[in-house]
């Protein structure tokens, strides 16, 4: 009996003496509650608490048995917090209180009504799949919210994490729950996206049995080795597209989900930047070429292009730019912005010059001769040329045809409306 160790059962008083009987005691908590102490004493210093004047009580501060006493008298447990009644008062034996860790204790008690609704309430929406089949609730759960917040916290709840039930055919009860992750929703774009991914993973891993990378000691993180999955799953979450491309931070460092990110593809970067820099000289360099057509009329770049190249980057990339393609603007009239620009094919590119005089869109034309604007079945030719300066209707065709032979003849000529030229 001279070795006997008593814990949990032993009176608190007999435990803090030292005593039983003449017998040794074990400490019950004394690792724990010392950090617990350690960690308050610290939390006093910070600015957060000196502002509002919270410390530590003379009692505790001079003696970490006072404080240990008190613990244990209260009823500590590991999975207990001892907490302040009021934040504005010190830590005390009158302020402080010894009960359940509070957190995540409203995202708890939301999902303990609900789970309670399910089985009890004959009005709730799940009704019929839970408490009509005869789904209950345990008797400890449903006598008490702290046994169901004590039993979540100690398994690892996460806010991330859904409680199912491990047999369908049971009610809810601590032998029959476990924590599992949602189930992520396949979509279309999902799907449509797993092969483009696929064939960037499986070129990731060959690169990495390159000796360019062998020497460098990079590799691919064992997460994403084991299985695509993990691969897939980060990237979707990540916002990936397939226009975008997946770049690691540190090129000195492995592919992982911590070193890699997803980044619009830089592609055409060369190209746009000569694109851009053209742009930007026709309308703001009297001595370029094109100067009277754009910076002469009044053609400007706007103010978010004009201070960042991204900008401008990011909208060609986005808007589906390829080298082939060019950005025009649609109103002749306006400055290059995103909402006045569109990338379009030569072909069409030259259809929106100012000297162009068929409008595609209304399907009219403007004659050469009489400059009124008329469809185009008005038209003796109706193929949809680029450029129409040599246009005629066919109003005025009969008077082109006989200026051309009273021109060669040295007769005056004659207008569509009757009046003779000199």
């Amino acid at each position: 009996m001279k070795n006997r160790l008593f814990s949990v059962g032993t009176d608190p008083s007999a435990i803090l003496a030292g005593k039983y009987g003449g017998v040794k005691v074990k400490p019950i908590h004394r690792g724990v509650l010392r950090q617990r102490y350690n960690s308050m004493r610290q939390r006093s210093k910070t600015p957060n608490h000196r502002e509002r004047g919270v410390t530590v009580c003379p009692e505790w501060r001079k003696s970490f048995e006072a404080f240990y006493t008190w613990a244990i008298t209260a009823g500590f447990k590991p999975e207990l917090q001892i907490r302040r009644l009021n934040k504005f008062k010190n830590y005390s034996p009158e302020n402080c209180i010894v009960g359940a860790n509070v957190s995540h204790g409203d995202l708890l008690r939301t999902r303990y009504r609900r789970m309670r609704r399910r089985c009890e309430d004959a009005e709730f929406i799940g009704w019929k799949y839970y408490g009509e089949k005869g789904i209950t609730v345990c008797k400890e759960w449903r006598d008490s919210f702290e046994a169901y917040y004590l039993w979540s916290r100690k398994t690892g709840f996460k806010p991330v994490l859904w409680i199912e039930r491990i047999d369908n055919n049971k009610g809810f009860s601590p032998e029959n729950r476990r924590w599992t992750r949602p189930l992520r929703k396949k979509t279309k774009v999902k799907r449509k996206y797993r092969e483009n991914l696929k064939r960037r993973y499986n070129g990731m891993r060959l690169r990495c049995k390159t000796a360019k990378y062998r020497e460098r000691g990079i590799k691919v993180c064992p997460e994403w080795s084991d299985s695509f999955e993990a691969y897939y799953n980060w990237a979707i979450d990540s916002g990936f597209k397939p226009k975008y491309k997946i770049e690691r931070r540190f090129k000195d460092k492995d592919f992982s989900p911590r070193n890699c990110r997803v980044k619009i593809n830089e592609l055409y970067r060369s190209t746009l930047r000569g694109r851009y820099a053209h742009m930007r000289r026709r309308c703001e360099n009297p001595d370029h070429v094109s100067w009277k057509y754009y910076g002469g009329k009044g053609i400007t770049v706007c103010k978010r292009w004009r201070d960042s190249f991204e900008a401008y980057y990011n909208w060609a990339i986005t808007s589906g730019f390829k080298p082939e393609l060019w950005i025009c603007r649609t109103d002749n009239t306006r400055g290059y912005s995103p909402q006045n620009c569109r990338l379009i094919t030569p072909e069409e590119s030259t259809r929106n010059l100012s000297s162009n005089v068929t409008n595609f869109i209304k399907g009219t034309r403007i004659c050469r001769l009489c400059k009124q604007e008329k469809p185009l079945t008005e038209f003796r030719d109706c193929k949809p040329r680029s450029m129409g300066k040599e246009y005629i209707c066919k109003d005025c065709m009969p008077f082109h045809l006989d200026n051309r032979n009273r021109k060669r003849l040295g007769l005056p000529l004659v207008s569509s409306l009757g009046v003779v030229k000199a």
